[in-house]
């Protein structure tokens, strides 16, 4: 028990429940401290990082270009079928799709150059890649 505070049994609850806490705490703790670690490397850090850039260009490459939805309203304007609809409201979620993958390997890219952060959704792109 730390100075200042109060000891378990004023709460009712068993002297281990303060243990219990502690190993919480700790773990917390060295969870934290692991995440922040380099990830592993084989080779040289540069090594590394010239793979990754590879494959993220490569998945930047073949990425398909959004869908012109102009052009398919004017091609789907002489067919009043209901299902056209909902092929244009499901490109434009493609798209909206196709623009959030294009943006997260710029910004990954960004980040493995280390001229932007690497936030923690990009981060677990890159444990997937590495």
């Amino acid at each position: 028990m730390h100075e200042g505070q109060d000891p378990t049994s004023c709460f009712g609850q068993h002297p281990n429940a303060e243990i219990s806490s502690q190993i919480a705490d700790t773990t917390g703790l060295l969870m934290d401290i692991v995440s922040l670690q380099p990830l592993v490397v084989e080779g040289s850090p540069k090594e590394k990082t010239a793979m990754l850039l590879k494959k993220i260009k490569e998945l930047a490459e073949i990425v398909p270009h959004a869908v012109d939805l102009g052009e398919l309203k004017h091609k789907l304007s002489k067919d009043d079928n209901p299902l056209n609809t909902v092929l244009l409201q499901e490109m434009q979620r493609y798209n909206s799709l196709l623009g959030k993958v294009s943006k997260n390997l710029f910004d990954l890219e960004r980040g493995v150059q280390g001229l932007s952060v690497i936030t923690p959704d990009l981060n677990n792109v890159l444990e997937m890649m590495g």
